[in-house]
């Protein structure tokens, strides 16, 4: 690996984005037409604003790992005894949406009465496709995400010199036949050396 300058990034502005198609993923031409033009590709929903101070954080739960060695060598090879489930955690601020209220809350009810929105009697994770796209100026990044289960991880909070802040967690699964997720960028995977 060889130090090089372009392959830094700043996530100066970052998006985020919903699709309720299950197993949906941006390609990097739409990654890069989006970078320049600002063109959503369809069935994709922009969750809106979103916290600047802490933009979000990547969770991994499990993931352990045993040393197992023979008699011969007493660490011959590390075992990933759990597997990793990887979340990312990002506060939305726009509270005055239906979507971001369905996916904190675990679903509700926004159709029966205008003006309202009625929590559910029972909270379910919502699975979306999901999207985060970061820009350093027009360089884009996209972390791509088929399958995910997004539902509140915390108590919203309330500051009178502040946005209303409801922190999502974004649990990624495994959609059938893909990968998990997949970094999206013109200078990833083999066809870029």
């Amino acid at each position: 690996m060889a130090v090089t300058d372009a392959a830094v990034l700043t996530p100066g502005v970052g998006h985020i984005f919903t699709n309720t198609t299950l197993g949906a993923k941006w390609t990097l031409a739409q990654l890069n037409t989006y970078a320049s033009a600002g063109t959503i590709p369809a069935d994709w929903n922009d969750i809106g604003h979103t916290d600047l101070d802490t933009i979000l954080a990547f969770q991994t739960d499990g993931g352990d790992t045993t040393t197992k060695g023979s008699w011969q060598n007493p660490s011959l090879k590390t075992v990933v005894t759990t597997q990793a489930v990887d979340s990312l955690v990002f506060n939305a601020e726009q509270i005055l949406d239906d979507d971001v209220l369905t996916m904190y809350h675990g679903g509700g009810d926004n159709s029966t009465t205008a003006g309202e929105f009625a929590w559910p009697d029972v909270a379910s994770a919502q699975e979306r496709a999901f999207m985060l796209v970061m820009l350093d100026g027009t360089e884009p990044l996209g972390l791509a995400v088929p399958k995910a289960s997004i539902l509140r991880s915390d108590a919203p909070s309330f500051d009178p010199a502040d946005f209303v802040k409801l922190p999502l967690k974004v649990t990624i699964l495994q959609q059938s036949g893909m990968k998990r997720a997949y970094w999206i960028n013109d200078a990833l995977g083999s066809a870029a050396t």
